[in-house]
């Protein structure tokens, strides 16, 4: 089972780079103006102001940590080692020892920006309209098809014909609601110091910058990707990719939304970024360790740029291919920041009482050629497996016993409910549906029932539904249903959808009853991405 290794050669960076030649726009439209929900902000304000100054500080709240990792695969690590593994990774592995490996963990997107927003708020983004990620170009005019056609690639990505779309100022606008309410703001009302470390992704300005949606401090870039260090340096080993959106990443190098910010102002960081990261972590974890702090350390490996320190890459001398041993050395280090920080924890007496989740934002993105999701099926981009089932681990020695393995499906949308309720909030809004649940009481022994009768996910006509052990996909613009077993079937190759039509319709009206809860997009999206696996083409609207 191989998807196609040339899969993204424009990609949404394609969009990006070509905003300056195209000052210009056709066909505007009032359509995509994104305004402020004025009555659900003046709710949310309300609800935090009451929580602040209410709700009563229990002793004993744990510090609360949740590790990102960007693109990691469920099988880059030795956590599922019956599964195959790339890397070993002592400190992951360290980590899940000390608490809860879930065999069933899924994103809440198979790409970085809208999984991200449903995880800082425990709600699925479609009910806000963060549907898609954040563009800051639609290329649908004539002259940039003429302008593609002669100078860029797109490869596998086709471009919608939209009779409208956003304007520039629009395009601005795109991001994280004001109204939402992050895991940094309802923590930071129950008395907890806040931190946000690392990628963003989330929305490029004003009221969507990390410093106004809870953190009071932030080290963060807010772009999908920036470098991990120069280019140049002697010390760094790197791996180009053979497509246009790779070029396009190390083109822009750390500038405009890719620089290094510290408290919103730019910075100079030398070292090499995922180090940077948990040395930020550390000095944060220093400086609040005598009162509970909630810190979000969103790690970008091993996303591309792929850049590895030198001796991080002689580790693997056994890998002849260079660009997976680049991407194997970005994996090790990442275990080793970890494994700093939680030695960090233990130094300072803190482990005990910290509730730590660690998950990837979406699964491996095979199109890079680095990594293979297999068994899981497909990878980034996809409606499968290997693109929504990542390595999911939730850790808190003093309440959960260690080294066990949970088996039944959870989502990082959890991560807000969970991490709510451990800190003593009461009522969460009751203006807003969550759809994260509490995993504490699911996560402890000899447990019953499980977090979820259903998960669920949509972009654009790409829907689907993972109830129990099954799961139904639906792509009703290009005809293809889907149904598996996973219990049996992991690698999603026996379609079960005409065999089984009274249990696929079950799971429909799942997924029918979940959609009435969501709204429209609040942006449109880029492009309709086309792959190839088990010799079938599949789409995916990005």
């Amino acid at each position: 089972m191989r998807v196609r290794k040339s899969l993204l050669t424009g990609g949404l960076a394609t969009a990006m780079c070509l905003s300056a030649a195209l000052p210009s726009y056709a066909n505007k439209s009032d359509n995509f103006e994104i305004e402020v929900d004025l009555d659900a902000l003046a709710r949310k304000k309300s609800y935090l102001e009451e929580l602040e100054n209410f709700s009563p500080k229990k002793a004993g709240q744990p510090n609360v940590i949740v590790l990102l990792a960007d693109d990691l695969g469920y099988t880059d690590t030795d956590l599922y080692s019956n599964l195959g593994c790339n890397v070993k990774t002592p400190n992951l592995r360290r980590l899940a020892e000390s608490g809860v490996l879930c065999t069933n963990g899924y994103s809440s997107a198979p790409i970085s920006s809208p999984s991200r927003a449903g995880l800082i708020t425990g709600r699925n983004q479609q009910r806000f309209g963060f549907e898609y990620r954040i563009a800051t170009l639609y290329p649908h005019t004539k002259g940039f098809k003429k302008f593609a056609a002669k100078h860029v690639n797109l490869g596998e990505l086709h471009m919608n014909d939209y009779e409208s779309y956003p304007t520039l100022r629009q395009m601005k606008q795109q991001g994280l609601p004001e109204s939402e309410i992050t895991m940094a703001e309802i923590l930071k009302a129950s008395g907890y110091s806040t931190a946000m470390i690392g990628k963003w992704d989330l929305g490029y300005r004003g009221n969507m910058l990390p410093e106004k949606m809870g953190f009071d401090y932030s080290y963060d870039f807010l772009e999908a990707f920036t470098l991990f260090a120069k280019e140049s340096d002697k010390d760094i080993v790197n791996s180009y990719q053979d497509n246009y959106q790779d070029k396009y990443i190390w083109s822009r190098k750390r500038m405009g939304t890719c620089a290094i910010r510290r408290q919103g102002k730019r910075i100079v960081e030398k070292e090499y970024l995922t180090f940077a990261k948990a040395r930020e972590a550390i000095n944060f974890i220093d400086e609040k360790k005598a009162d509970p702090f909630y810190m979000f350390l969103s790690f970008s490996a091993p996303h591309t740029p792929f850049q590895a320190p030198r001796r991080y890459y002689n580790m693997f001398p056994e890998v002849k291919d260079h660009n997976k041993r680049v991407y194997y050395a970005m994996i090790k280090a990442l275990d080793d920041a970890i494994g700093d920080i939680l030695d960090k924890l233990e130094r300072e007496d803190l482990l005990e009482n910290t509730l730590i989740f660690f998950a990837s934002d979406n699964g491996g993105a095979e199109y890079t050629g680095a990594t293979e999701n297999y068994p899981l099926k497909a990878g980034k981009f996809s409606n499968f497996e290997g693109a929504i089932r990542v390595p999911y681990i939730v850790s808190w020695p003093k309440m959960l016993d260690g080294g066990r393995v949970y088996e039944k499906p959870v989502s990082t949308l959890d991560f807000f409910v969970t991490a709510a309720r451990a800190a003593g909030v009461g009522a969460l809004p009751g203006d807003r549906t969550y759809d994260g649940q509490d995993l504490l009481p699911h996560l402890a022994v000899n447990a019953a029932g499980e977090p979820h009768k259903a998960l669920f996910w949509r972009a654009a006509y790409n829907k689907y539904v993972r109830s129990g052990d099954w799961k139904l996909i639906m792509d009703e613009k290009h005809g293809k249903f889907m149904l598996y077993n996973l219990s049996d079937d992991i690698t999603e190759s026996k379609n079960l959808y005409e065999q089984m039509p009274q249990k696929a319709a079950e799971l429909k009206a799942l997924y029918d009853e979940w959609e009435k809860g969501t709204i429209p997009p609040l942006w449109p999206y880029l492009m309709d991405y086309h792959y190839e696996v088990d010799g079938e083409t599949f789409y995916y609207a990005l």
